[in-house]
């Protein structure tokens, strides 16, 4: 299905605020998920309208979201996203790291208690907009197994870089440790196809071409060892860290 963008985002907002996000960070966490749509970046699009609904409903987010920097100091701080839209706190980080960045040449941004961030090239594009490098990382939900291992242990865990090249394009690279992101293998679940067998095993540690096995089994690393080396770092910084 194709939609005019200005169609999406207005209906995207919409529907936030009906589940009782404010009008500013239903345009914050809106315009970041027409982007993903836009560019083909479905499972981080407005597909992701679906389990906020369903999560607001069960208790499991607070909105309006009141993000707040609980730490502020220096070329340091942290955000902490008052358990809501994960694009709202992520838009402030971004932001926050910004204005860092020019007033002491680096900064660095944690960011704790939130949900769902989206795709992360969003924030760290918006930096390289502004003449900046920037890199951002996330840690997630046990998905994917330790390289050698059956059970998921570690989150897909995404890192991203943007740089400023003094013209367009940037230099912008977005993507999950796991050979592919999760929401791949649960488009490929409601599309009813078949996944490659080196994307994921079973409950029982066997490579599946089943994207509805792969869900109950775990993600493999990508770049065996190395991308699981990675995933644990990032665990470490973006999530114990913070």
């Amino acid at each position: 299905m194709r939609f005019a963008y200005d169609d999406l985002f207005a209906a995207a907002a919409e529907i936030l605020e009906t589940c009782g996000e404010s009008g500013e960070n239903a345009a914050i966490a809106a315009k970041n998920m027409c982007r993903a749509d836009a560019r083909g970046i479905t499972t981080h699009g407005t597909y992701l309208l679906t389990p906020i609904w369903k999560r607001v409903k069960a208790g499991q987010i607070s909105l309006p979201t009141k993000a707040f920097l609980e730490i502020d100091n220096g070329a340091v701080a942290v955000v902490d996203g008052a358990d809501g839209l994960g694009a709202v706190a992520g838009d402030m980080a971004v932001k926050v790291g910004m204005d860092k960045a020019k007033a002491y040449g680096v900064s660095a941004v944690l960011v704790k208690n939130t949900n769902n961030i989206g795709w992360l090239a969003c924030y760290t594009e918006e930096a390289a907009k502004n003449g900046m490098i920037a890199l951002m990382s996330c840690n997630a939900a046990a998905a994917m197994a330790p390289w050698g291992a059956a059970e998921a242990f570690l989150g897909t865990n995404p890192l991203a870089v943007a740089s400023y090249t003094g013209k367009e394009p940037l230099f912008s690279a977005d993507m999950a440790l796991s050979i592919v992101a999760r929401g791949k293998i649960r488009k490929a679940a409601r599309d009813g196809t078949e996944i490659p067998n080196n994307w994921a095993t079973d409950v029982d540690g066997n490579f599946t071409t089943d994207p509805n096995a792969a869900l109950k089994g775990a993600l493999l690393p990508m770049g065996e060892a190395k991308g699981s080396a990675i995933a644990i770092a990032i665990d470490i910084i973006s999530g114990i860290l913070a």
